[in-house]
């Protein structure tokens, strides 16, 4: 499956099911509970450049850790014991910048257990990594421990991408913007303060190398790694290259 198609039928049932959700938790009380959750926020833009700051030119610059049990594209499974939490320590100890867990259940085998879990259990910023495409999940994501999300700007139209920027701004939320573009960079730079820019576009190099330049410099740059960055214990892809600072 390619991957717009993917991120396409994602987007179906993500609606689908916030639908459900929407009716078993309505909006205005699932506002209630996340601005009485208590939580101290774990600034994902700084631990992203401070680890670049300690690395230098470093070539090898292991500073986001992915933690996601299924990889379809690459057809890449976990092990059917998925020890995510062992994953979340490893990446701690290895002095990681910050920790992304994919919860998105259909494609990638996730769950909000996985993104509480982890949360829980190191100190590490932690991101939401399964695309948000309703403010309704940017409260989902306060109750859940996240301390940022990932957007991806070209599945949303302006108006739900200023919702999820403004829910994102009160709950204390940070953005990751997922770019492949021109138009979409623009409108992630047009965002209060992204967190950071994250390269969805593997096989574009050439248009990367023109736009990175466009990005302030206060602003990291996350890009996937190729073969290489895959973890050959759990066969997960585990690292995103900061390629910026």
């Amino acid at each position: 499956m390619e991957l717009n198609e993917l991120y396409s039928e994602i987007v179906r049932l993500r609606r689908r099911d916030l639908q459900k959700q929407k009716m078993l938790l309505p909006p205005e009380n699932i506002a209630q509970m996340a601005a009485a959750y208590d939580r101290q926020h774990r600034d994902v833009q700084s631990a992203l450049v401070s680890n670049l700051a300690r690395q230098g030119d470093c070539a090898e610059r292991k500073s986001l850790g992915l933690i996601q049990k299924i990889a379809p594209n690459e057809q890449l499974s976990a092990p059917e014991q998925f020890d995510f939490l062992q994953l979340a320590r490893n990446f701690e100890q290895k002095k990681y910048a910050a920790v992304a867990v994919n919860c998105e259940k259909h494609f990638f085998g996730g769950a909000p257990s996985m993104l509480s879990g982890v949360t829980h259990l190191i100190n590490l910023p932690i991101i939401r990594w399964d695309f948000v495409i309703d403010a309704y999940e940017i409260m989902q994501s306060k109750l859940w421990g996240a301390d940022a999300v990932r957007v991806n700007v070209a599945l949303l139209e302006n108006e739900d991408l200023t919702a999820i920027a403004a829910a994102a701004a009160e709950y204390q939320l940070e953005i990751v913007a997922g770019v492949n573009s021109v138009d979409t960079l623009d409108r992630a730079l047009q965002l209060p303060s992204p967190a950071a820019i994250y390269w969805e576009s593997c096989a574009d190099c050439e248009l990367f190398a023109e736009l990175i330049t466009q990005i302030p410099e206060h602003i990291p740059v996350i890009v996937q790694e190729d073969g290489e960055s895959v973890d050959c214990l759990n066969k997960l892809r585990i690292d995103a290259l900061i390629t910026k600072k």
